[in-house]
């Protein structure tokens, strides 16, 4: 509340964002922010509304993750399955009490991986945009990957803004 007004300008991803602003604050002028869209639209901003509203409370101790997007390279899911692993073998957990699921086009990828990663991952394949939204709201967390690659530490993918105007919780893995 303090900052935003002194700034100069204010860098926002979506129309929303300034409405919201200027409606929590109302000494900041909207001629002050510049709208530059990073990878959700304002339609996909209202269907992410329209199904985080429609979400229902669950009653089962199941904790469902899922990733959707790509895997390639550095960005390497295989961490997160052994660690997924561990806690079972350890007795942390109860198999039954967690549900992995991956979406995305990884057929190739996936059929590499050993038995005893595939056993904590369910791959569910390629789905529409839309889809992935809805899946987002029928899951208690969303797993997010940023690869070890150069400069990675300083580059903000588009997904990430995505990811947090769902409000789900965010797992995110990070490289060191």
């Amino acid at each position: 509340r303090k900052v935003l007004p002194a700034c100069n300008a204010v860098v926002v991803i979506s129309r929303e964002m300034i409405k919201h602003f200027t409606r929590r604050i109302p000494e900041l002028s909207p001629e002050k922010f510049k709208y530059i869209p990073n990878g959700i639209s304002d339609n996909e901003i209202a269907e992410l509304n329209r199904w985080r509203s429609a979400k229902k409370p669950r009653t089962d101790r199941v904790l469902r993750i899922m990733y959707a997007g790509s895997l390639f390279g550095t960005q390497d899911i295989r961490p997160f399955l052994e660690a997924l692993q561990g806690l079972i073998e350890e007795g942390n957990i109860a198999p039954d009490e967690i549900e992995f699921n991956i979406f995305g086009r990884h057929d190739r990828r996936w059929a590499q991986w050993p038995a005893s990663l595939k056993a904590r991952a369910r791959y569910r394949g390629w789905v529409p945009r839309d889809e992935v939204f809805r899946q987002y709201f029928a899951h208690d967390v969303i797993l997010f990957l940023i690869g070890d690659w150069p400069k990675s530490e300083i580059t903000m993918t588009g997904k990430i803004f995505e990811l947090i105007e769902s409000g789900q919780p965010i797992l995110a893995l990070l490289p060191l």
